[in-house]
């Protein structure tokens, strides 16, 4: 996709074709397609067709399920829970329960709240932290290290749901997954300007920098309702079961954010 943004085109091609060959690879010697369906550890025979929880978080997260994998591979990360996997595989941990809706975002908020000996309430509670560490455990790795962004990937992409769906966030996806949450408020920075989100469980208010669009989402109930646009019908929207998403949302007048509801 890089090749191709700055017109390599023979080097996209070549590019291509090795990643599809690798890809055919993988899946004739580590896909499980007769039994979990799922991606094995290593090559399947060799491991005894074992599928762990940081395999699936790491397939679910960069999109490398089939689509009817996808939820029995959410459930194996959510039954599993933030645990032994430290603040690298928090990250991806995080990202691949953001990359289905499996419940109302309630294992993404048990995950970042929990106060156990694996969590960031334990490193502030017991080694006075004022910021995320690189490790969970208080005392290891760095300060200042892209590993300790966990935390703030979790509740920008996952709890808030604000999700880039093309380059510099030209266009992008707002879908709030609060739980048990009665509010949220972010500040996402871009090339184009702050995004800014305030959710609640009925309400979705976003203010797109001028230039950019989005696809800006409720969660939804089980009767039907109205999906209303600053309080009219929304002309364009789309349903996924889980969110109803007013589409082609951009600047509202003078900066004003733009509310998506359901009546």
């Amino acid at each position: 996709s890089l090749a191709e943004l700055l017109n390599l085109s023979a080097l996209a091609a070549s590019l291509a074709g090795e990643a599809a060959a690798l890809r055919a690879s993988m899946e004739a010697r580590m896909w499980d397609g007769n039994g979990t369906g799922r991606w094995c550890d290593g090559a399947c025979s060799e491991v005894g067709w074992r599928s762990g929880v940081t395999t699936s978080a790491w397939m679910l997260w960069l999109g490398l399920l089939p689509a009817a994998s996808v939820p029995a591979a959410w459930s194996q990360l959510a039954g599993w829970g933030l645990e032994g996997l430290g603040d690298y595989g928090a990250f991806v941990f995080l990202g691949a329960l953001a990359a289905f809706d499996g419940d109302d975002g309630s294992a993404l908020l048990r995950a970042l709240t929990k106060c156990d000996a694996q969590s960031w309430c334990a490193m502030m509670r017991d080694y006075n932290a004022t910021m995320t560490r690189e490790g969970l455990y208080g005392a290891g790795g760095t300060s200042s290290h892209p590993w300790g962004t966990a935390p703030l990937a979790g509740v920008a992409g996952g709890v808030v749901g604000v999700s880039q769906t093309s380059p510099g966030f030209a266009t992008f996806s707002v879908r709030p997954r609060l739980a048990r949450l009665t509010h949220a408020t972010l500040r996402v920075p871009t090339l184009h300007g702050f995004i800014d989100v305030h959710a609640t469980p009925n309400e979705t208010r976003v203010a797109p920098p001028c230039g950019t669009t989005a696809t800006v989402c409720v969660r939804d109930g089980s009767a039907p309702r109205r999906l209303l646009l600053d309080g009219s019908p929304a002309a364009a929207q789309v349903a996924d079961g889980r969110h109803r998403c007013a589409v082609g949302v951009g600047c509202g007048a003078g900066g004003r954010a733009r509310r998506v509801s359901l009546e």
